[in-house]
């Protein structure tokens, strides 16, 4: 059911972690695409956690 939700709760919760939390030291770009991951998954799905990079 994830493929045709665009949505994989494995990928989205471990990138979601790095992007929030301010400890992490990935580098910027990265946390970048993967807050872009992480905000086309909720606009797909008509959904809104609220996450900012750190």
């Amino acid at each position: 059911m994830g493929i045709v939700q665009h949505y994989d709760d494995d990928k989205y919760w471990r990138r979601r972690e790095i992007v929030v939390n301010p400890k992490n030291k990935t580098c910027k770009l990265i946390k970048l695409y993967y807050l872009f991951y992480i905000k086309k998954c909720d606009a797909y799905n008509n959904a809104s956690m609220g996450t900012d990079l750190n």
